[in-house]
């Protein structure tokens, strides 16, 4: 009860913090928080390619493993935005993981929120492994920590193992993994792509800006901080720094009211394909053409590079992302071999002679239903 009285009174906590942040509150320049770190050096980059089917590995082999032939194991995933191509990416991976194994595909049970709402996540968490055997658990938590509680839970009354991926918690005993992009790599990518764009446009202002998705999340705060800190490494003024929060409306709004304050700004960085799409839509709803460089790769935003309203993206890598979590638990139940605590992928970036290059768009996401 004293649980679950404390992650009632963490909800709220968080919910109103997020409403504050979120807010533009009438101000066009509101600044992120300038103490955002970046991502942990320590971290081991996975592998570029997926690997080939897995040996025969059929019983444990380790302190770690359940003693289950690899056929029975049951995994459970808990998506954090359904509607949100690069989750969607990522569960073709986790799929095509477990197929290697040769697990079957009824032994994965998957669902998620049709938004990112940490609240909504969490009913369904719950309701998802009531009555169900499975051995362990892959999420992606929305809000990294919002989610610590409900985690926390999870392995107090199933005892199974969890596997975090994008967005990552701060407890450490809460999961034996956490695979991600690197986002603060990639933030960079985006700070050094713009700054090539900004030049080439022949931009005489050093004013630019950026709209991130969401405060709450890690993933979102590291890529801020390397487009941040590489930006102004370049010589560059951040004049206005927000949170849509996801909503590519908010994002389309923000921007107008960016613009009409800096009429000079010379280019802006979308923090993923929520805030790409409300830009883009707002540069060209007002017929102004700016260096613009965008996260990730949905459909929407690899046709807007196609027609030239985006000028760069920062690629991320989910398919990679699912496989490489679910082997690492795979791995772990049957043979006990601890994963590393953290994997991060590298982004790549791709500009618009990019859009027939095999090396690049085979990182595209894949389309929502």
């Amino acid at each position: 009860m004293k649980k679950r009285l404390l992650a009632i009174l963490l909800i709220v906590v968080m919910a109103v913090s997020l409403t504050a942040c979120g807010s533009s509150g009438g101000e066009t320049t509101t600044k992120a928080p300038e103490t955002t770190t970046k991502a942990p050096e320590t971290t081991t980059k996975a592998p570029e390619t997926t690997t080939a089917k897995p040996e025969d590995t059929t019983t444990s082999g380790g302190s770690g493993g359940i003693g289950k032939d690899v056929k029975d194991i049951k995994l459970a995933f808990c998506i954090n935005n359904m509607a949100d191509a690069f989750p969607i990416t990522i569960l073709r991976g986790v799929k095509d993981c477990i197929k290697d194994y040769g697990i079957p595909e009824e032994n994965l049970i998957y669902q998620g929120s049709p938004v990112s709402d940490f609240t909504q996540q969490t009913t369904i968490l719950e309701n998802m492994l009531i009555g169900t055997d499975v051995d362990g658990l892959l999420i992606i938590p929305t809000g990294g920590d919002n989610m610590l509680i409900p985690i926390q839970e999870a392995i107090e009354t199933y005892n199974i193992p969890v596997v975090t991926m994008d967005q990552g918690i701060t407890d450490e005993n809460s999961f034996i993994a956490h695979v991600s992009s690197d986002n603060y790599i990639g933030g960079q990518m985006a700070a050094e792509a713009l700054d090539t764009l900004i030049k080439e446009a022949g931009a005489k202002s050093m004013r630019v800006a950026t709209i991130g998705s969401n405060p709450a999340a890690d993933s979102n705060q590291n890529r801020l901080a390397g487009w941040r800190d590489r930006i102004k490494e370049l010589g560059y003024t951040v004049v206005s720094e927000q949170w849509c929060l996801n909503d590519p409306s908010t994002a389309a709004t923000q921007t107008q009211q960016i613009l009409l304050t800096f009429d000079d700004l010379a280019g802006m960085f979308g923090g993923n394909l929520f805030c790409s799409q409300g830009i883009s839509n707002a540069l060209s709803s007002d017929g102004v053409k700016l260096p613009l460089v965008c996260f990730d790769a949905g459909a929407g935003q690899v046709e807007a590079l196609r027609n030239k309203e985006v000028d760069a993206l920062i690629v991320q890598k989910p398919y990679l992302i699912g496989y490489e979590a679910t082997r690492m638990m795979i791995e772990y139940l049957v043979n006990g071999t601890v994963p590393e605590k953290y994997t991060r992928l590298e982004p790549c970036i791709a500009y618009y002679d990019d859009l027939e290059n095999p090396e690049i768009n085979k990182y595209f996401y894949d389309v929502v239903e």
